[in-house]
């Protein structure tokens, strides 16, 4: 079942949305599964190209999946969340702030990152 799904889910990966990827990596966190290297590759890619539409709360569910499913996100990948994250941090609660902080202190995020995010954390409400 799993592979078939993958199988579908690597031929449908350029038409996913934002949401689309959170869920979908989301789900295999959730079921204790990492998806193999086409479907992955796929995700990763399609992120990757999609990195300005991302809200934060989507940052962190990718980050947080990759950490449940015990594997680093791709390097590119990784570099582009960052930014992203840079870019939304102005616009983020106190909550949505620190789960996104802590996820890219989980995948390895860039110290220099974490700590801009963190001295223009909003406080808490």
């Amino acid at each position: 079942l799993f592979a078939a799904l993958e199988k579908r889910a690597e031929a449908l990966a350029q038409d996913f949305k934002t949401s689309h990827i959170a869920h979908f990596l989301g789900a295999f966190a959730a079921l204790k599964q990492v998806p193999g290297w086409g479907l992955l590759g796929a995700l990763e890619s399609r992120a990757e190209s999609l990195a300005n539409d991302f809200l934060g709360s989507e940052i962190s569910a990718i980050l947080w999946a990759f950490v449940e499913m015990k594997r680093a996100p791709a390097p590119a990948l990784l570099v582009v969340l960052e930014k992203r994250a840079q870019d939304v941090a102005d616009v983020l609660s106190y909550e949505e702030s620190g789960k996104l902080i802590g996820a890219l202190r989980a995948v390895g995020g860039s110290q220099e990152t974490i700590r801009g995010m963190e001295l223009s954390r909003p406080p808490p409400s």
